[in-house]
C-alpha cells in the first residue's frame, strides 16, 4: 500500500499543477482582479475536471472509498482566488459525484460528505489566513494539518480505529506537505511571471522620460472610454444641461 501511495501521490501533483497553470491562463492579467461570472465559470470547470483527474488516480480504500490530495485544490482557491469559487467547486464537484455514481449509495455519501467535511472548514479558514498577519509558510502549515486532521477524522468516523487508517492519515500528512510547499513554489513563479509580463506592458505604453502615456496608448484608452456605457451616459447628461 505504501508504493501505491508514493505512486499516487506524485500523480495527484502533477495533476494538481496541471490544473494551477490551466486556471492561471485562464485569470485575465490585470493589476486589480475582477472576475466575470464567464471566468468564475471556467474557473470552476478546469479546478473540477482537476478534481475529476485526481479521484482517478486516487488511492483505494476499502467499500471503494478513495483517499487523494482534493482537499488541496479547495485551499488554493479560498487563499489565492476567493472563497466563491471554491465554494462552487465543492459543490459542483458534489453534484456531479452523486451523478456519475448512480444516486446516494452508500461510497457517494461517505464521498460528498468527506468532501463537505473537508472542504468548507477549509475555504473558511484559507479567507481568513490571506487577510491575517501569518505568512505563506505558516498558514499553508496549519490549512493543510487542518485538512489532514478533519480527513482523517472523517475516516475514523467511517472505518473506525484501524491501523490502514492510521497508515492513510501519516502519509496524506506528509505527502500534502511536501507537494503543498513545492506547488505553492510554482505557483508563485507564475505570480512572479504575470507580474513582470503586466509591468512591461505598462512599461512599453509609457514615455521613458515624462511618465506619460504615449500617442498610441493615449489613443487606444480614448476608444476605450468612448465605447464605455458609463461614460456615453454622461457626456449625455452633459449635453443636456448644457442645452438647457
Amino acid at each position: 500500500m505504501l508504493i501505491e501511495i508514493i505512486m499516487a501521490s506524485l500523480t495527484n501533483v502533477f495533476i494538481v499543477i496541471t490544473g494551477c497553470y490551466i486556471i492561471n491562463k485562464i485569470i485575465p492579467n490585470e493589476k486589480k482582479l475582477s472576475l466575470t461570472w464567464k471566468t468564475t465559470s471556467y474557473i470552476v470547470l478546469a479546478a473540477t475536471v482537476t478534481n475529476f483527474a485526481l479521484m482517478f488516480f486516487a488511492v483505494k480504500l476499502p467499500n471503494g472509498i478513495q483517499a487523494d490530495l482534493r482537499f488541496i485544490v479547495f485551499m488554493l482557491l479560498a487563499y489565492y482566488i476567493g472563497a466563491q469559487q471554491a465554494s462552487l467547486t465543492a459543490l459542483v464537484a458534489c453534484g456531479i459525484r452523486i451523478f456519475i455514481g448512480g444516486g446516494l449509495n452508500e461510497a457517494t455519501a461517505f464521498g460528498v460528505f468527506c468532501t463537505l467535511a473537508v472542504a468548507l472548514p477549509l475555504i473558511f479558514i484559507a479567507v481568513k489566513l490571506r487577510k491575517s498577519k501569518l505568512n505563506q509558510i505558516q498558514s499553508f502549515l496549519l490549512l493543510n494539518t487542518t485538512g489532514v486532521t478533519v480527513y482523517t477524522a472523517t475516516l475514523f468516523l467511517y472505518y473506525g480505529y484501524k491501523p490502514f487508517v492510521f497508515l492513510i492519515g501519516g502519509s496524506i500528512f506528509i505527502v500534502s506537505f511536501v507537494a503543498l510547499f513545492s506547488i505553492n513554489f510554482i505557483i508563485n513563479d507564475m505570480l512572479t511571471t504575470r507580474r513582470l509580463l503586466r509591468e512591461e506592458v505598462e512599461y512599453a505604453y509609457v514615455d521613458f522620460l515624462t511618465g506619460l502615456y504615449n500617442v498610441r496608448a493615449f489613443s487606444n484608452r480614448t476608444k476605450e472610454f468612448a465605447r464605455s456605457p458609463k461614460v456615453q451616459t454622461l457626456a449625455i447628461f452633459i449635453l443636456d444641461i448644457d442645452f438647457f
